[in-house]
Formats: structure tokens, C-alpha cells, sequence
């Protein structure tokens, strides 16, 4: 005789929600046999049973919600994020791949900041996601989010080389596009102190070494004014002017990095590690 079949939490997570979060597909089942119509009730975030089951791989969980009726196969929470951009952030490519043969449009639909698929798991690394949402027909490769950040400047800013390069096998044409303040790829690389992206930056054929920002910082000044001394280093072999408007402007400790010394070893590594490692990357890429 009980009535607490779809009563829910002080969080607002019914009994079909905490089923759907811990991947129990014959509870869901149970429950709505025995009435239960909080399919798509979201809890007090906007998460629906089809979004917490995305967000902690439950494809068999999903299945079930779909078979059983549910419609909220593309519903975003409260911020805008879909079943299938947080699977993408997580790196679930069996869960991408289930929305999409279940039904799900929202391969490139963005969230509330903008945030596609791709951007997401270009942030957060997920090669195969990548690879698994242009199998499937993604078309956000060089996507913008609201602040005009594309996956490229993503995957750089966070020191994920392997998308990069995944970026660009699969027809990615940001490499040097910058965000609305100016920030290229290879700005971004320097000011986080990623000195193997801009490596890779430079093996896949950026230009921007010296690109400038909107107010006219430098790659190597970013470097600079964040005390990357090993991004200084590399962005000094590999050619950046140290004359450039900016430089001069910072602080004698920060300025002294440019006159610090680099052994031959090293310069010789970082010719070797870009230039003839980008002949290899032509030919596996590009031909």
C-alpha cells in the first residue's frame, strides 16, 4: 500500500532517478510496472534519470529508459548539458555512440556557455570521443564557445597534444585562430607553460609564434609574464623575436629569462623533437 513509489529526496531524486544513477535497468523496469511516472523528472539541478545514466555510463540503463518511453533522450540540466555532451566530457564512446543509434540530434548542440561535444572532450582530452563523434557525423571540429575558445585553443590550453594532432588529422583549420581577446593556440600554450604544445603547435604548421593578443602581448611575453622559464626556452630556439613589442615592459627578474642560457643538447632536442618529428607528422596526416 505504499505511495512512495515517486517520492523524492530534499535533492528532488525520485526513486527512478538514484535507479537510473547506480545502473539498476530491472529496478526501472519494476518501477514502472508498478506506476511510477517520473521517467524524465529531473532532480532540483535539471538532471533527468537520462542524464545521471549518461553521466555514469549506463548504456543498459539507457536502452531501458528509451524502450520504456522516456523523451528526454536530448534534455539538457539547467546549465544546457545533454545526455550526450557529458558523456562526451567523460569519455564514455559506447554511451556517445547509444544516443546517437537511439535517437539523439544534439551531436553538435551546445550548452549554455557554448560548449559542444567536441569542445568538451577536446578540454578534457578524450581522443576517441573525438574520433567516435566525426565517425558519427559531428560537424563542431573548429567550434567556438561564447568567448570565441575553439577546441584547438581547448586541447592547448590544457596540455592535451594528442587531440591537437587528432584535430587536425580530422580537418581542423584553428590552429591559429585566437578567441576574442586575441589568444591564439600558441598564446595560450605559453601563458599555462605547455612548452610540448607549442612543439606540436609548431610540427603541425602554426605561424602565430609571434601573433600578439588584442592588447599586444606576445606569445614569449605571456611565457615571460608567467615565469615559464622551459616555455621562454623553446619559444626562443624555435625563433620568437624577443624584441617585441612588450617585452621590454616587464619587470627586470621576468626580463632576465630571455638572457638565461640554453645548452646546445637542448637546442639541438628542440630542433630535432619539432622539425624532423614534422616530417613525420606530414606524411602520417597529411598524405
Amino acid at each position: 500500500g505504499s505511495t512512495a513509489i515517486d517520492t523524492p529526496s530534499k535533492y528532488k531524486e525520485t526513486p527512478m532517478y538514484v535507479a537510473a544513477k547506480n545502473g539498476r535497468a530491472s529496478v526501472i523496469r519494476t518501477l514502472v510496472r508498478l506506476g511510477s511516472t517520473t521517467i524524465d523528472t529531473p532532480n532540483k539541478y535539471g538532471c533527468t534519470p537520462m542524464i545521471v545514466a549518461a553521466m555514469r555510463g549506463h548504456v543498459s540503463v539507457i536502452e531501458t529508459l528509451v524502450r520504456l518511453g522516456s523523451a528526454a533522450i536530448d534534455t539538457p540540466n539547467i546549465r544546457g548539458i545533454t545526455p550526450i555532451c557529458i558523456a562526451a566530457a567523460l569519455g564514455h564512446v559506447s554511451m556517445v555512440e547509444t544516443l546517437v543509434r537511439l535517437g539523439s540530434t544534439a551531436i553538435d548542440i551546445c550548452t549554455d556557455y557554448e560548449w559542444t561535444p567536441m569542445y568538451v572532450a577536446a578540454l578534457n582530452g578524450r581522443v576517441p570521443i573525438i574520433e567516435t563523434l566525426i565517425r558519427l557525423g559531428s560537424a563542431s571540429i573548429d567550434t567556438p564557445d561564447a568567448t570565441g575558445r575553439t577546441p584547438m585553443i581547448m586541447a592547448a590550453m590544457y596540455g592535451h597534444d594528442l587531440v591537437m594532432k587528432t584535430l587536425i588529422q580530422f580537418g581542423s583549420t584553428a590552429i591559429d585562430t585566437c578567441d576574442i581577446n586575441g589568444y591564439t593556440p600558441m598564446y595560450v600554450a605559453a601563458l599555462r607553460g605547455r612548452p610540448s604544445v607549442i612543439e606540436t603547435l609548431i610540427q603541425l604548421g602554426s605561424t602565430a609564434i609571434d601573433i600578439a593578443t588584442k592588447v599586444g602581448n606576445s606569445p614569449l611575453y605571456g611565457a615571460l609574464m608567467s615565469n615559464e622559464q622551459q616555455c621562454v626556452t623553446t619559444l626562443r630556439i624555435l625563433g620568437a623575436n624577443p624584441s617585441i613589442k612588450q617585452v621590454n615592459l616587464l619587470p627586470r627578474t621576468r626580463y632576465n629569462l630571455l638572457n638565461a642560457p640554453i645548452g646546445e643538447d637542448e637546442i639541438l632536442g628542440a630542433r630535432y623533437r619539432v622539425y624532423f618529428q614534422r616530417s613525420l607528422v606530414d606524411r602520417l596526416l597529411f598524405q
